[in-house]
């Protein structure tokens, strides 16, 4: 009887011990609206991502984002249009617990910028920060905030990000 019940409990700790083990996600691709603030809004946007675990706690990750405003010109008939493109690559470290996952990313890439004065591309560097709430066992909403520091001559520049958006991972 002793070692039934011996059995038993090694049997549920193990149980608890590997259902407190995070998942292997292997892939994840995700696409959220995004709210760029860069010397005024952009309020039009989107971000897609795309993430590979390497490891438990680190992910490979990319990214491609587009954030828009049109902007009236000198006659009803005219209208612009403030745009700026972004394509970068990095890393995120994901806090797994339980349903909800903070996370914190560093990526690097180029940012297109261009609409009302001249445009130009230049290098760009993009810590940002975030919470994934997840329901089901392959989809979360993604809640993201990133600042933007943009490597230009002779100055530098400083945007902000906001963006809301659904994610799904794909278990090996």
């Amino acid at each position: 009887m002793n070692l039934t019940v011996l059995l038993t409990g090694l049997s549920l700790s193990c149980a608890n011990a590997s259902a407190q083990t995070p998942q292997n996600t292997g892939l994840e691709l995700g696409a959220a609206y995004s709210l760029l603030y860069a010397e005024g809004t952009l309020p039009f946007g989107f971000t897609f991502t795309w993430g590979r675990e390497l490891t438990h706690g680190y992910f490979l990750v990319g990214e491609a984002a587009g954030n828009y405003k049109n902007t009236l010109g000198g006659g009803v008939s005219q209208t612009g249009l403030d745009v700026s493109h972004a394509l970068a690559g990095g890393l995120r470290f994901p806090r797994r617990a339980g349903g909800i996952s903070p996370f914190f990313q560093i990526l690097a890439g180029a940012v297109w910028e261009g609409g009302s004065g001249p445009s130009e591309t230049t290098v760009a560097v993009q810590p940002g920060a975030g919470v994934d709430f997840r329901f089901g066992d392959r989809h979360a909403l993604r809640l993201q905030g990133d600042y933007r520091g943009i490597f230009a001559s002779p100055s530098h520049a400083h945007e902000y990000r906001f963006s809301v958006g659904l994610i799904t991972r794909y278990v090996r």
